[in-house]
């Protein structure tokens, strides 16, 4: 799991980024051009390395984004500065947040930070019995398509830390961004887990339909559209 600084600030810079959900316990690569954020980065490089990342509506503005919403605190992992002066970055998910009162909007926002700590929602041994069904699907998934392999590697680095677990699959492996919006907004580790068992199971059996009708057409005819 990854570790959560034992304080968090109570104000934090915010990067927005449109159409992004970003999970706690998963890295995000990202190409870093505008100047406010070179400049966030800059700053926060001297400092612990932590802001948050938003996903904004791809049809709003920045400045149209609700407060309150569900985001992600990220730590900077690690960071290239390019001759041209922007950079690449690895974020590090940390915990959920909620943006709250606005200090600042130039050179980029600065916001108050509310943690939104995951919590099991159930036993033990039934949140182990979810994780353990998950990463049966996430293995048909991946037996029946090519996935990328950096994001299988870091799945099954999740070991018996399903809450992790949960948010590495959801980051990964769903492709629908109003799901991945809902599972960011949920912290209930069990809940997760079960919409990402019927979620994937769906996925995997179209998947796998697929194949045996790809595999059983002949050479050079394609499979569904």
């Amino acid at each position: 799991m990854v570790p959560v600084p034992q304080t968090i600030p109570e104000t934090l810079p915010v990067m927005f980024i449109a159409g992004m959900s970003f999970f706690p316990h998963t890295l995000l690569p990202l190409y870093v051009f505008e100047e406010r954020y070179l400049a966030l980065l800059r700053d926060v490089s001297l400092r612990d390395g932590l802001f948050v990342i938003v996903g904004t509506d791809t049809k709003k503005s920045r400045v149209e984004t609700k407060s309150g919403a569900i985001a992600c605190i990220g730590r900077l992992s690690a960071c290239e500065w390019h001759s041209d002066g922007t950079a690449h970055i690895i974020m590090q998910g940390v915990i959920r947040c909620r943006t709250g009162e606005v200090f600042r909007d130039t050179p980029y926002r600065v916001a108050r930070v509310l943690p939104v700590p995951d919590f099991a929602g159930d036993t033990p041994e039934r949140l182990a019995e979810l994780g353990k069904s998950l990463r049966k699907l996430v293995a048909r998934m991946a037996d029946a398509a090519t996935l990328p392999a950096e994001a299988l590697a870091h799945i099954r680095d999740s070991g018996n830390d399903f809450i992790a677990l949960a948010d590495r699959v959801g980051a990964y492996l769903v492709r629908d961004d109003a799901f991945r919006r809902r599972l960011l907004e949920c912290a209930n580790a069990a809940i997760r887990l079960q919409l990402l068992q019927r979620h994937l199971r769906a996925e995997v059996g179209m998947l796998e339909f697929e194949k045996r009708l790809r595999g059983g057409l002949p050479e050079g005819i394609g499979g569904l559209n």
